[in-house]
Protein backbone atom coordinates (compact mmCIF):
# COMPACT_ATOMS: atom_id res chain seq x y z
CA UNK A 1 0.00 0.00 0.00
CA UNK A 2 1.69 3.21 -1.31
CA UNK A 3 2.12 6.06 1.46
CA UNK A 4 -0.14 9.34 0.97
CA UNK A 5 2.54 11.59 0.48
CA UNK A 6 3.97 9.20 -2.44
CA UNK A 7 0.25 8.95 -4.12
CA UNK A 8 0.11 12.80 -3.71
CA UNK A 9 3.90 13.60 -5.40
CA UNK A 10 2.67 10.93 -8.15
CA UNK A 11 -0.73 12.97 -8.97
CA UNK A 12 1.05 16.16 -9.19
CA UNK A 13 3.67 14.97 -11.44
CA UNK A 14 1.30 13.08 -13.33
CA UNK A 15 -0.62 15.99 -13.83
CA UNK A 16 1.54 18.30 -14.65
CA UNK A 17 2.88 16.00 -17.53
CA UNK A 18 -0.56 15.86 -19.00
CA UNK A 19 -0.78 19.25 -20.65
CA UNK A 20 2.83 17.95 -22.28
CA UNK A 21 2.17 15.04 -22.96
CA UNK A 22 -1.70 15.73 -24.21
CA UNK A 23 -0.74 18.97 -26.28
CA UNK A 24 -2.59 21.31 -24.31
CA UNK A 25 -2.32 24.90 -24.70
CA UNK A 26 -1.07 26.41 -21.73
CA UNK A 27 -3.59 29.00 -20.51
CA UNK A 28 -2.83 32.24 -21.83
CA UNK A 29 -5.75 34.42 -19.40
CA UNK A 30 -2.97 35.77 -17.28
CA UNK A 31 -0.76 36.99 -19.84
CA UNK A 32 -3.74 38.51 -21.48
CA UNK A 33 -4.34 40.32 -18.23
CA UNK A 34 -1.69 41.72 -17.57
CA UNK A 35 -1.67 43.06 -20.93
CA UNK A 36 -5.41 44.80 -20.69
CA UNK A 37 -4.23 46.26 -16.94
CA UNK A 38 -1.03 47.74 -19.05
CA UNK A 39 -3.16 48.91 -21.52
CA UNK A 40 -5.60 50.70 -19.10
CA UNK A 41 -2.90 52.26 -16.72
CA UNK A 42 -1.30 53.38 -19.72
CA UNK A 43 -5.20 55.19 -21.21
CA UNK A 44 -5.97 56.35 -17.60
CA UNK A 45 -2.13 58.30 -17.38
CA UNK A 46 -3.06 60.01 -20.68
CA UNK A 47 -6.82 61.10 -19.43
CA UNK A 48 -4.32 62.72 -16.72
CA UNK A 49 -2.64 64.28 -18.46
CA UNK A 50 -5.73 65.61 -20.47
CA UNK A 51 -7.82 66.74 -17.46
CA UNK A 52 -4.70 68.56 -16.36
CA UNK A 53 -4.67 70.36 -19.52
CA UNK A 54 -8.44 71.11 -19.28
CA UNK A 55 -8.72 72.66 -15.54
CA UNK A 56 -5.60 74.69 -16.81
CA UNK A 57 -7.80 76.18 -19.93
CA UNK A 58 -10.76 76.57 -17.44
CA UNK A 59 -8.34 78.35 -14.83
CA UNK A 60 -7.06 80.69 -17.24
CA UNK A 61 -10.63 81.43 -19.01
CA UNK A 62 -11.92 82.57 -14.47
CA UNK A 63 -8.72 84.55 -14.99
CA UNK A 64 -9.51 86.07 -17.76
CA UNK A 65 -13.19 86.38 -16.77
CA UNK A 66 -12.29 87.79 -13.84
CA UNK A 67 -10.00 90.48 -15.13
CA UNK A 68 -13.10 91.36 -17.83
CA UNK A 69 -15.33 92.08 -15.51
CA UNK A 70 -13.36 93.71 -12.44
CA UNK A 71 -12.73 96.46 -15.39
CA UNK A 72 -14.32 99.57 -15.19
CA UNK A 73 -17.12 99.60 -17.98
CA UNK A 74 -16.91 103.15 -20.06
CA UNK A 75 -20.09 104.58 -21.19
Amino acid sequence: MPSPLRALAIAIVSLGASHILFGQAPDTRLDDAVKEIALLKRMMADQDRRIGTLEGVVRSQQRAILTITAMPQAL
